[in-house]
């Protein structure tokens, strides 16, 4: 082979017997002059032999930017080497560059361009086990029309680690196979069908031992299992530049490909999509730069994504960044994808026609996505199952995108977005929004904590929270939402801090059946909308609220819980707007209100309402401290009585209150002019000018005791 020009990173032989570098990544022995490919955990890796590198320069390729190297290049491509060299310069090619093999394909490029002619089309680069077809919707996607396979002989179930077959045709211990089903993955969605990718294990008779369980259940009358012909793919180091016309769709398209490892590759100037990863397992991409194509984008197609990943599974993104046109990153394909990750990922859009497309999109097939450390200009919608988002950044400046919406797409374990940066401008939808997509699903799990908001708007969407979707029964078994930071600016009077309500949309709630909140600061800016709104459409359920902080501006209430079983508050302070409102539970069968301060709101701080029993024993509330400077001088609330006394023991205002007498120092004497219906009626005081343990006595149906301890000023309430 010609001398190695490209550079690597390189170490003596005694260097690399302690090195293990990562799964598919190149090296250079010093000693030997050898190239030495790792897997991720064999020490010292193994030597590439010289006789399967093959240098393009040697098949007549000149690098030199001008010349056609395409016929050059493919003749290397074809010579059977498995690790293609290009040297540095710049490569211009006119026609579609086949990688096509059965084994593995290296690509060393570092420091060497390829240049797409205008007069290519589709793709240029092409990396699969088949040869290379245009017309790629009729030949592979669809198992409607895609020949060969053979049947699945029996139904099979989520879990099961193997199936039968009519025949093993094509199918070898250590190859892939792909369940293809014409069965809908989503109702009424006829672009997404059941399906994945299986390695064998062992094959006994027609049984295909399987590496793993099953991700789904398979009816054998609408399946076909397909063998696979999967090579492995490496590329280091390659740049690759389209001609940025309406030819040049796709940069790099990798179908039906494993153990791929891409590092530090650069793909621009394609009109359709960068780099498209299909059908594909296994694969990681370390320090990708994508770009889309700046000229001929079109508006009218909505076209140009920087990376698309479709039906493949155990995908890892690590570093770089990707722009697109349209989504800078999506995912897609009639099988589903499966367990993708970025991490550390620059992502952003370039919008520049308000086409109102998020930087980074997920359909509603995809099955395990996380999203860590990523910064994220323009925006993230994903619709799918089992969503992580966390450690990112995020800011999005268009009228009609939230910062970050996640929609799951059918029931499942889990949603979750933690510890992020948001930042929503120019009217934006929403901090963190989750929207139920179809009919009766359940998400077991929401988590919404650590998050930094600062959201503006006109819209009815919250800073965090769920937008009721035209879907019958959403539900949430447990909603975690810690430890956040909300600034929510809205103009809507219905638009909330923290919310799952939306007045538009009453009946389709996202019903929670345990909320917890804790550690919050929610201010509600710019004079409209609660800090915090929490409702459902039948009364059920639990909500606990512990040391946050809600505050609200303008003419409005810090908070409102509607019809939930349980309501119980520890330590919060909640902070009514300008001008004092009604911070209401409705609807309730227990309520415990323990310590906090109420400022700034009518009713001796909380309104209860909508209750068909009140005693004792499912109302509590004690060592709340209460603004009084704002209680309600109005008798139109449902309590049975209420008044505010000074330290002596005399009346200043109050209803349905016959005398109010001091007995002793700290102990005061209430009677009703209306007797109560029980003697277990609840009654709660609060000093008017301190802090300090307050407890009431019923005595009666007609009376009851306030201790103080000492005399002071107070106010009370009963029901």
């Amino acid at each position: 082979m010609s001398n190695i020009q490209v550079q690597l990173r390189r170490g003596t032989t005694a260097q690399h017997g302690s090195f293990t570098g990562a799964q598919g990544e190149l090296t250079v022995d010093t000693d030997k002059n050898a190239l030495v490919l790792h897997d991720g955990s064999t020490v010292g890796g193994k030597v590439i032999d010289p006789q399967d590198v093959v240098n393009v320069l040697d098949y007549g390729a000149t690098g030199d930017g001008l010349t056609d190297d395409t016929t050059a290049i493919q003749a290397a491509i074809n010579s059977g080497g498995k690790t293609i060299l290009f040297p540095e310069g710049v490569y211009k090619i006119s026609d579609t560059l086949e990688f096509t093999t059965s084994s593995e394909r290296n690509i060393l490029g570092e420091g060497a361009e390829i240049l797409v002619d205008s007069s290519t089309t589709d793709v240029a680069l092409w990396f699969s086990g088949e040869a290379y077809v245009a017309d790629r919707g009729t030949a592979y996607w669809d198992v409607g029309t895609r020949t060969g396979g053979t049947a699945l002989s029996g139904d099979v179930v989520r879990g099961d680690r193997s199936i039968q077959v009519a025949s093993t045709t094509g199918i070898t211990k250590g190859s892939w196979i792909r369940l293809a089903s014409t069965d809908l993955f989503i109702p009424d969605v006829s672009t997404h069908r059941h399906g994945e990718l299986r390695q064998v294990q062992e094959i006994d008779g027609t049984t295909l031992k399987l590496d793993g369980g099953l991700f789904a259940g398979y009816t054998a009358a609408n399946t076909t299992v397909f063998p696979l012909v999967m090579p492995e793919v490496r590329i280091k180091g390659l740049k690759v530049t389209g001609a940025d016309d309406e030819n040049s769709l796709t940069g790099i398209l990798l179908w039906e490909c494993q153990n791929v490892f891409l590092d530090g590759v650069n793909v621009s100037g394609f009109n359709d999509r960068g780099i498209d990863i299909a059908l594909c397992a296994n694969v990681n991409v370390n320090g990708l730069s994508v770009n889309f194509a700046t000229k001929s984008y079109s508006v009218t197609n909505r076209t140009s994504y920087g990376l698309v990943i479709n039906s493949s599974q155990y995908v890892n993104i690590t570093g770089g960044t990707l722009k697109g046109g349209r989504h800078s990153f999506a995912t897609g394909g009639y099988d589903p994808c499966r367990f993708i990750t970025l991490s550390g990922v620059t992502v952003m859009t370039n919008d520049v026609d308000n086409l109102d497309v998020a930087a980074l999109d997920s359909h509603e097939n995809i099955e395990f996505l996380s999203i860590r450390d990523c910064t994220i200009h323009g925006g993230a919608d994903l619709s799918g199952t089992n969503i992580e988002v966390a450690d990112c950044q995020l800011d999005v400046s268009e009228e009609t995108l939230a910062a970050l919406r996640i929609r799951p797409a059918a029931t499942c374990e889990y949603i979750k977005a933690n510890g992020n940066v948001i930042f929503g401008d120019s009217d934006s939808v929403g901090g963190i929004v989750i929207k139920h997509l179809f009919d009766n699903i359940n998400v077991k799990v929401v988590e919404t904590s650590g998050n930094n908001i600062t959201i503006n708007t006109t819209y009815q969407r919250p800073g965090i929270g769920f937008e009721p979707a035209d879907v019958t029964s959403p539900t949430v078994t447990v909603w975690n939402c810690s430890n956040n930071r909300v600034l929510h600016n809205s103009t809507n009077t219905s638009s909330s801090g923290i919310s799952n309500y939306d007045a538009a949309n009453t009946t389709r709630i996202a019903d929670c059946s345990k909320i917890n909140l804790t550690n919050n600061y929610v201010v509600q800016g710019s004079g409209a909308g609660r800090a915090l709104d929490i409702r459902r459409t039948t009364q059920a359920g639990g909500v606990y609220l512990s040391n946050n902080r809600f505050e609200a501006t303008g003419a409005v209430a810090a908070f409102l819980i509607l019809k939930h079983d349980k309501v119980v508050l520890v330590e919060n302070e909640i902070i009514g707007g300008s001008t004092p409102a009604e911070n209401k539970i409705q609807y309730a069968d227990r309520i415990e209100v323990v310590g906090g301060l109420v400022t700034n709101a009518l009713y001796n701080g909380i309104r209860y309402q909508n209750y068909t029993t009140l005693s004792e024993n499912n109302l509590r509330r004690e060592n709340c401290t209460v603004d009084h400077s704002n209680f309600t001088p109005t008798n139109t609330f449902t309590a049975h009585s209420w008044g505010i006394v000074d330290s002596s023991g005399t009346l200043g205002d109050g209803y349905n209150i016959s005398s109010v007498s001091k007995i002793t120092t700290g102990q005061y004497r209430v009677t009703f002019s209306n007797r109560q219906r029980a003697n277990d009626y609840p009654c709660f005081a609060t000093r008017r000018d301190s802090l300090g343990d307050i407890r009431t006595v019923a005595l009666n149906y007609n009376s009851f005791d306030v201790y103080t301890g000492t005399d002071t000023a107070f106010s009370f309430v009963t029901f």
